[in-house]
């Protein structure tokens, strides 16, 4: 790696551009690295070393440069291996090197490090003498390195970025990994990977990933890996092909000896939320409470996976009007998240979310405000680049809104709502049809019929391409644009 040949190329690019197909053919040379750092960092903690010094000179363009102002006094993490050196001077060679470009700004990072301090799993080593070049004296940063950014010293000349390295990187993994491996229970850490990719909203990546692995997959992991390439599906809103990797997986788990009777919840729990998206409700709420009594057979009342089956159930009763019974639900399944998670997990702004809609079709629209309010401030947190769950919270508030008669407001929401939804949805999807549905609302109330119009078009002809003709979301639509035409 150190002889910057083709191989360090590659690994840093595949490391860069999270390539999904690289990723896991380089997958092993990645291990054997990390190990190989790890038994050198052991040296370092055994020395009488304890404040390193590490210096990183390079050229930023000004919007990385930005970024990093911004974040002052907050965490940074590289994603790929970091290359530094002791030598303070090297590091300032190669930031002040000559460019003929005009848009980068000469930046010197420096490192500092308490030895003594740090946590044993943030692993660092000198390479020096493994190295092609040896004067450079470099340090190596493995892929799990954590800094804060300290302070920026701005010159005319140089940007000097103060870092130090953090222990709470490895306390947020540390974290995450305790809370999925009580969710996913006996899934294998390459399947969680997966799974944390699809929950980023990365489904092309998560679903290249998961058919890779079924390829080289134990026939243990099979029926796993197929209900996790069916998850990505669904969320995609391929429906149908989804069906077809939940039923395989479902199969396989009951042809198993003995069956795999816990681990079919799981997927019966999957197809009930396809078959509510589908508008099958009664068939839908069969399959939830199929799941609900298996989980209520083998877990205890407050287990994660009961709280997911309550909820399911209360989407459920919640999409077919019964509000009360819904709100009940989602109130149970809440109660056991709270117990579970800390109050800003994810999954917390998922039942926050529920509720507020319940609130919302009930007319409690200042009560509905805060839940989704609430609900939209975890997930811009959870997700800081974006997500089609941050759409769906702004597309709840824009509903109360519009509700409120705060016809500007709302579409500022929808609209926000929209441009994420449709970078996530480059194919279209029902969620985008509803987003222009409502659109189209806020534009007829507003007494802008030929807008209303144009955006209740857009959605009817994109819930045809995803839903069957008697979906109540399909035949609202219809309503909408029979009633601009004065044909109701």
């Amino acid at each position: 790696y150190s002889k910057q040949s083709f191989i360090y190329k590659l690994i840093n690019k595949v490391l860069r551009t999270e390539d999904i197909d690289l990723l896991y053919t380089f997958r092993f040379f990645i291990g054997d690295l990390s190990e190989n750092l790890q038994r050198e960092h052991e040296k370092i903690l055994l020395s009488k070393e304890k404040i390193l010094n590490v210096y990183r000179g390079l050229k930023l363009d000004k919007e990385e440069f930005n970024k990093l102002k911004e974040n002052q006094g907050k965490l940074i993490s590289t994603n790929g291996y970091l290359s530094t050196s002791r030598l303070k001077s090297l590091a300032l060679n190669f930031a002040l090197k000559p460019t003929k470009r005009t848009d980068v700004i000469s930046v010197l990072f420096h490192i500092q490090c308490n030895i003594e301090l740090i946590d044993k799993n943030i692993i660092f080593a000198d390479i020096n003498q493994f190295s092609e070049y040896p004067d450079e004296q470099e340090i190596l940063f493995d892929l799990n390195a954590c800094f804060e950014i300290e302070s920026i010293e701005e010159n005319k000349s140089l940007q000097i970025i103060k870092m130090t390295v953090s222990n709470e990187g490895q306390k947020i993994t540390k974290v995450f990994i305790e809370l999925t491996e009580k969710e996913t229970e006996e899934q294998s850490v390459s399947i969680v990977f997966g799974r944390l990719l699809c929950n980023l909203g990365e489904y092309d990546k998560s679903q290249k990933y998961f058919q890779q692995l079924l390829n080289d997959s134990n026939d243990e992991d099979q029926a796993w890996i197929e209900c996790n390439i069916g998850r990505v599906l669904h969320l995609k809103g391929e429906w149908q092909e989804a069906q077809e990797y939940y039923d395989s997986a479902y199969d396989r788990m009951m042809k198993n000896k003995p069956a795999r009777i816990k681990d079919s919840a799981g997927v019966l729990n999957n197809i009930g939320i396809i078959l509510d998206d589908q508008g099958k409700y009664d068939e839908a709420l069969d399959y939830h409470q199929r799941a609900l009594k298996i989980r209520e057979k083998f877990h205890p009342s407050d287990h994660i996976g009961i709280a997911a089956s309550l909820n399911n159930i209360g989407a459920n009763l919640y999409d077919q009007g019964k509000y009360d019974e819904a709100l009940d639900y989602h109130q149970q399944a809440l109660k056991i998240k709270e117990k579970f998670y800390p109050s800003d997990h994810i999954s917390i702004a998922d039942s926050l979310n529920n509720i507020g809609n319940i609130l919302l079709d009930q007319g409690k629209y200042d009560e509905a405000f805060d839940y989704h309010e609430r609900a939209l401030k975890i997930r811009e947190k959870f997700y800081p680049s974006g997500h089609v769950n941050i759409a769906a919270s702004l597309g709840s508030i824009g509903v109360i809104l519009h509700n409120q008669g705060k016809y500007d407001a709302a579409l500022d929401y929808h609209k926000r709502a929209l441009k994420m939804r449709e970078i996530f949805y480059p194919s279209g999807h029902v969620d985008i049809a509803t987003n222009l549905n409502n659109m189209g609302l806020c534009y007829e109330y507003q007494k802008k019929q030929k807008m209303a119009l144009d955006y209740y078009q857009h959605a009817l002809t994109m819930y045809e391409r995803f839903l069957p003709v008697d979906h109540p979301s399909q035949q609202r639509t219809e309503r909408n644009i029979r009633r601009l035409y004065g044909k109701t």
